[in-house]
């Protein structure tokens, strides 16, 4: 019998395969294959290993198969690997060759990133008109949900939004000025703002019709000429208007009356006939 087990202590198997594999956060795993010993006598196989190179602190019997799966390995170690032959009678082949195996660590915690914000352009807008706010966020989804709000920095007036917790708001303005708003971001640890500037201008003034004054009243001989002034203010609207436009009209009167100018503030009029005559300076802006 000793002569049949003479070759297995002769025994160079070779381990032909390693794979490694994780199979929970704090322990690994490796697979590993080896030549099978051609001694009828050997009933089965041991992995020996160590963190140390020659040096094999830990045996696994896997029993007669050509690969086995070694786990409770430790993260971020590396391992060297040998297998040997062995027979029912406790006898065991010497070592084969060494192989070995670093456990990858686990991937670091991620880290979180504050959100990044961006409020929007700054705008001019003019009242009553509304400014709408359209910001942007994003986070990288740690540690919680993203949570953003509007706040105004500063300002001259009051200032209604329609939301606050909402990447587009609208903003209703009380006072001509500049105002300042900012988008804050939150995703429970870390924030993020961003400002941006809103010019808000007065309203256009309402256009107000000509103020017209056609004189005093005047009384004259029949042969006279009777020389008439008006006077005309205006608030310069509608804009692009180039000048206001005037005429003189007749109201009433028993006869024919001649203007020399009738489209000018001051002009003569001649009367064909006696009687109490009513004279109107009209002046239009182009719209009143």
């Amino acid at each position: 019998m000793l002569h049949r087990l003479r070759p297995l202590l002769n025994w160079a198997a070779v381990l032909v395969g390693i794979w490694g594999g994780g199979n929970s956060a704090n322990a690994e795993s490796v697979v590993l294959a080896w030549d099978p010993s051609p001694d009828e006598w050997v009933v089965g196989y041991a992995i020996h290993y160590g963190v140390q190179s020659g040096v094999y602190v830990n045996r696994t019997e896997v029993g007669n198969v050509t690969n086995a799966l070694i786990d409770g390995l430790q993260p971020g170690t590396q391992y060297f690997f040998v297998a040997t032959a062995y027979t029912a009678d406790g006898l065991e082949s010497e070592p084969s060759n060494e192989v070995s195996y670093t456990v990858p660590s686990p991937p670091p915690d991620p880290t979180n990133e504050p959100p990044v914000v961006a409020a929007g352009p700054d705008q001019v807008v003019r009242l009553p008109g509304v400014a709408v706010l359209a910001g942007e966020a994003s986070d990288d989804g740690l540690p919680g949900p993203l949570v953003v709000w509007w706040e105004m920095v500063t300002g001259p007036g009051a200032v209604e939004l329609s939301a606050t917790n909402a990447l587009v708001v609208e903003a209703h303005f009380s006072e001509p000025g500049l105002y300042v708003f900012r988008l804050v971001a939150s995703d429970g640890q870390l924030m993020a703002a961003d400002e941006l500037q809103v010019v808000v201008e007065p309203p256009l003034p309402v256009n107000q019709a000509p103020v017209v004054r056609a004189g005093p009243n005047q009384t004259i001989e029949l042969t006279d000429v009777a020389e008439i002034w008006g006077v005309v203010s205006d608030d310069g609207l509608p804009w692009g208007q180039q000048a206001i436009a005037l005429r003189w009209e007749v109201v009433s009167g028993p006869g024919w009356v001649e203007f020399s100018e009738p489209a000018s503030l001051r002009t003569q009029v001649r009367f064909h006939e006696p009687g109490q005559y009513i004279l109107r300076l009209v002046a239009s802006d182009g719209e009143l």
